[in-house]
């Protein structure tokens, strides 16, 4: 007989007690996978839309400084014949 009947019920409970903690510490890596790959996927789109944004920007820009030096040049002919006119008419 054991003399300590408290043991031999501990003893048992053991592998159960040991499964339950594998198993919540399984269900809490697996969770912590999930909202790690979410964390990485958010960080993926978000550095795809600063790329994104970025690049719309730099074309954006682009293309205010093409129409800001087409319009120049617009004024420069202008410009010219003004000058061209004056010259004709005072000679």
């Amino acid at each position: 007989m054991n003399p300590n009947p408290h043991l031999s019920r501990r003893t048992d409970l053991v592998p159960q007690d040991v499964f339950e903690i594998k198993k919540t510490k399984e269900m809490a890596l697996a969770a912590i996978a999930v909202h790690k790959q979410d964390a990485k996927s958010r960080l993926s789109k978000l550095k795809q839309d600063l790329e994104d944004l970025k690049t719309a920007g730099v074309k954006a820009i682009e293309l205010s400084i093409l129409q800001a030096e087409a319009e120049l040049k617009q004024i420069e002919e202008h410009e010219k014949r003004i000058i061209s006119s004056v010259d004709t008419q005072q000679k």
